[in-house]
């Protein structure tokens, strides 16, 4: 019983170090090959993770909103960021300290549904590659558009052509 009253104890402590930090459309959070400072949870909005197949090329290779976490790597003891996390629109996150984020993966219900997301994760983006490949360019783009929806809850929202196409792999 003193081991949960301590744990719980510890559990609030790491809360204080969290913060909700608020984010516009274009924000980068964090380039691909950064180290990974955080785990960021959305609690409105959608955050792109990009990878560069080029210098002058960023191509989307998910998505993350409210049912996940971007900084996925630090579940899989990464050090360095093989993508990097650019807002789409428009919203709210919790920042999450790697240290923390540790700390309560010896939570057992937490590691649980980081397992479970970083699965879902793995899974969409086996779809999305198989979509991409077999599917045109018109019922990829209504896809992203619908994870969009799905995402934001929201009939509409800002995007440019640009930041569309970059999540398209496609040219403007």
């Amino acid at each position: 019983c003193s081991s949960d009253l301590a744990a719980s104890r510890e559990n609030r402590a790491a809360a204080g170090k969290l913060r909700r930090v608020v984010f516009e459309a274009g924000h980068q959070f964090w380039s691909g090959g950064d180290s990974l400072p955080y785990a960021l949870f959305p609690v409105r909005g959608v955050v792109s993770l990009q990878i560069s197949p080029s210098a002058a090329k960023r191509v989307e290779v998910a998505q993350v909103g409210r049912e996940g976490f971007a900084g996925a790597g630090l579940f899989l003891s990464a050090q360095k960021a093989d993508t990097a996390a650019v807002a789409v629109t428009a919203g709210e996150a919790i920042v999450m300290p790697p240290s923390i984020f540790r700390r309560y993966l010896r939570d057992p219900g937490f590691q649980n549904a980081v397992r479970r997301y970083v699965h879902l994760l793995l899974v969409m983006n086996a779809h999305l590659s198989a979509c991409n490949r077999v599917h045109g360019i018109e019922e990829v783009c209504a896809g992203r558009l619908l994870l969009m929806h799905d995402r934001t809850r929201l009939h509409s929202f800002d995007m440019t052509q640009e930041s569309f196409s970059r999540q398209l792999g496609v040219r403007r």
